[in-house]
């Protein structure tokens, strides 16, 4: 787990996966890079419950999150509960094109709330 002030530090060329917490303007937020899928699971779970711990919005950045599969699923289901299942407590961060159709397709994306912000 890396806790940075810029996303674009998570990932070098050789990695396909990183996950960490940015601190910048506003709510820290865990970042995804790469795939979200079961081998991630463990690590993104980490980040989330440091967020949690701080008492702060849960925000998830997903703009650089190439894939995402039935555990990534579930793990954004499980934090949407540990928060209460409030929606305001949570937040999808610029979900990519490919993570956005599949939180779609599952009806999370009725379930949480999502934010697209300029880049």
């Amino acid at each position: 787990m890396a806790i940075t002030n810029d996303p674009h530090d998570l990932l070098d060329d050789r990695e396909t996966f990183a996950v960490g917490i940015v601190r910048g303007r506003g709510d820290p937020a865990v970042a995804v890079h790469g795939e979200f899928d079961l081998s991630a699971v463990d690590a993104v779970r980490r980040c989330i419950d440091e967020v949690r711990r701080s008492g702060r919005p849960l925000v998830i950045d997903l703009s650089a999150t190439t894939f995402i599969d039935s555990a990534g699923v579930k793990v954004l289901l499980e934090a949407y509960q540990l928060q209460g299942r409030n929606d305001e407590a949570i937040v999808l961060r610029n979900p990519s094109p490919a993570v956005r159709r599949i939180v779609d397709m599952t009806g999370v994306g009725r379930m949480l709330r999502i934010v697209e912000t300029p880049a």
